[in-house]
């Protein structure tokens, strides 16, 4: 939100059993004969901003609404500065999982029956309305566009149309229906409602592969390194001249190496021992010697342990793709990385998949690839996030920020998540070259060691999904057809 004077409007309207504080503001808009965007400027909101708690009681008192109530209909980040929490219906959840975005989900038959939206489609556990049992609708019949809440009404498409299914929906299985209960039930706070909901759940246990690679293996000793008298600090605390994680401190640097016997702890670059330390102490407590507490403590030792990381992929021949968020992905090319199947074997898991490949609709390389970045909490582990690099000759990453971007959006949309799964597995027993751990050194004779396979985490109760769809169904770029000409393949289209 942008500073400004505070307005109430003029109207008041009355939340519903459920609403969502989206739906509710669109409401209260169109009673006060404004558009979404209008209300917005008029309240002085910027629309692109996610809402921070210390905007709650200013839109409550212009909403003319109690402020706790409110609190709860919303999707409210944990701190100002973003991050991957947020707060709904006093649950705190992922940000992926109720996402601070300006689309939307809706039921158009739910709009017509109560005229509002409920909370619990702004979250993506709910693929369906529990009312009525069809999915929800995510873009507009008549149009074909994405629904947004920037819209002239709860019940009007930014083109002017009223929401509807296209076509006959199809109902939901019952057991995803259960699933729908429970969640609407604990959205709305109703304790007896989703204890009946979760009776009616499979009460089979299903395992759930995580992106979560478990720490094994560390050096016992932390150390402080600090440049010899007269030599360059500057060069000295230059992660690129090292010939192993460091982390810039003080006169020095925070490693878990020693200087060889020359005294050097890298080509040129002499230096000396002045503190040493246990890691699970300096973990634990911080270093209280250097006056380091534990939060930074802790980030140090993910800094080094994301260093470890990038090392080990660069020697096993792996590229490098800087991504918009500043992250680097490793990926192999057509050189370095198997073009057929990779098959891994694990006591849980066993399959194979591609982790490159080649699209002839759009000419271009796909790259399976990887960043990893070291956690403390709740237990040491490296947290994977997977994303596709594409290439036209196999080998360097298209540059093209913009086309790299509509292919990331439109070639795998239709991969399902049993793919990415088996994909990650895939690359993974090919980077561990089938072992049970990666070993990524951070000194001469120390380790970091990283289990595999992924962590796997049992969920008590599951729901069934239909027969298990071949990996064939999982179309690359489902968007353009098979039979489309080759000139206009290689077209690029807006997303």
């Amino acid at each position: 939100m942008l500073r400004r004077d505070y307005c109430r409007l003029g109207v008041t309207v009355e939340p519903g059993p459920g609403e969502s504080a989206m739906s509710l503001l669109l409401r209260a808009f169109q009673a006060n004969g404004s558009g979404y965007e209008e209300g917005m400027r008029w309240l002085g909101l910027d629309r692109r901003q996610a809402i921070a708690e210390s905007d709650v009681l200013a839109l409550a008192w212009a909403l003319n609404v109690d402020a706790d109530d409110l609190r709860r209909r919303l999707v409210v980040l944990e701190w100002r500065g973003g991050g991957r929490w947020v707060h709904l219906a006093g649950q705190r959840l992922s940000r992926w999982i109720a996402p601070t975005c300006m689309t939307a989900k809706v039921c158009a038959l739910c709009l017509r029956e109560t005229g509002f939206a409920k909370m619990v489609w702004m979250t993506r556990a709910a693929p369906a309305c529990a009312r009525h049992g069809y999915s929800l609708l995510q873009k507009c019949a008549s149009c074909g566009k994405p629904i947004r809440w920037a819209r002239p009404g709860v019940h009007l498409c930014r083109c002017g149309r009223f929401l509807r299914s296209a076509g006959v929906p199809e109902p939901v299985p019952p057991e995803l229906h259960a699933w729908l209960n429970w969640t609407e039930a604990v959205i709305a706070g109703d304790i007896v409602a989703a204890a009946e909901a979760l009776q009616r759940l499979q009460q089979r246990s299903e395992p759930l592969v995580s992106n979560w690679l478990q720490v094994d293996g560390q050096p016992k000793i932390i150390r402080h390194i600090e440049s010899r008298v007269g030599a360059s600090l500057e060069r000295f605390q230059n992660r690129l001249l090292h010939d192993w994680p460091v982390v810039p401190f003080r006169g020095g640097v925070i490693t878990f190496a020693l200087p060889d016997e020359a005294g050097n702890l890298a080509t040129e670059l002499p230096g000396k021992e002045v503190a040493a330390l246990p890691t699970a102490e300096f973990l634990a407590v911080g270093w209280e010697e250097l006056k380091i507490s534990p939060f930074e403590a802790r980030r140090m030792y993910a800094d080094l342990g994301s260093q470890a990381f990038d090392r080990f992929c660069r020697k096993r021949g792996l590229k490098g793709h800087l991504g918009s968020g500043r992250r680097v992905s490793w990926f192999g090319d057509i050189k370095t990385t198997p073009q057929g199947r990779v098959k891994f074997d694990w006591p849980y898991r066993r399959g194979s998949r591609q982790i490159i490949g080649q699209s002839g609709k759009r000419n271009v390389h796909w790259h399976y690839g990887i960043n990893a970045q070291l956690r403390t909490s709740p237990i040491a582990h490296f947290r994977l996030s997977a994303r596709l690099v594409f290439s036209e000759n196999g080998l360097d990453a298209i540059e093209d920020k913009k086309r790299s971007h509509s292919l990331r959006r439109s070639f795998a949309k239709g991969w399902r998540n049993a793919r990415w799964r088996d994909m990650l597995c895939a690359y993974l027993w090919w980077l561990a070259e089938g072992k049970a751990s990666i070993w990524m050194p951070v000194g001469a004779d120390a380790y970091i060691q990283a289990a595999v396979p992924p962590m796997q985490f049992g969920c008590p109760v599951t729901i069934s999904e239909g027969k298990d769809l071949d990996q064939a169904d999982d179309d690359d770029d489902p968007d353009i057809p098979d039979d489309l000409p080759d000139e206009e393949q290689g077209e690029e289209r807006d997303e």
